[in-house]
């Protein structure tokens, strides 16, 4: 499963979760949007870069809200596997 949105105002893993029970999916392949990691405390960042792990996706394209310092960090955990969106760009997923 593919996640595309805009911003994951009700949580990544619960955004992640709900897409999973709806597709009948268990494996989260990609993300692209705003994780909304950014506002979010330490605790829920560090929470919820855990669960990240536990998905192991293909790849994360975060965007806006996910802020600088959780880019960095995903990037620092996912390595390639992380792809910083920013407007006008273009993936593709074949």
């Amino acid at each position: 499963m593919v996640v595309i949105g805009g911003c994951a105002h009700s949580g990544f893993v619960n955004t992640v979760e709900s897409g999973l029970k709806i597709t009948g999916r268990n494996k989260l392949t990609g993300w692209i949007g705003g994780t909304h990691l950014g506002p979010a405390s330490n605790q829920q960042q560090v929470k919820t870069i855990a669960q990240i792990d536990q998905y192991n996706p293909h790849f994360l394209m975060a965007s806006h809200c996910t802020g600088f310092a959780m880019m960095a960090e995903l990037h620092r955990q996912l390595g390639d596997r992380f792809i910083p969106s920013f407007v006008s760009q273009v993936i593709n997923l074949d």
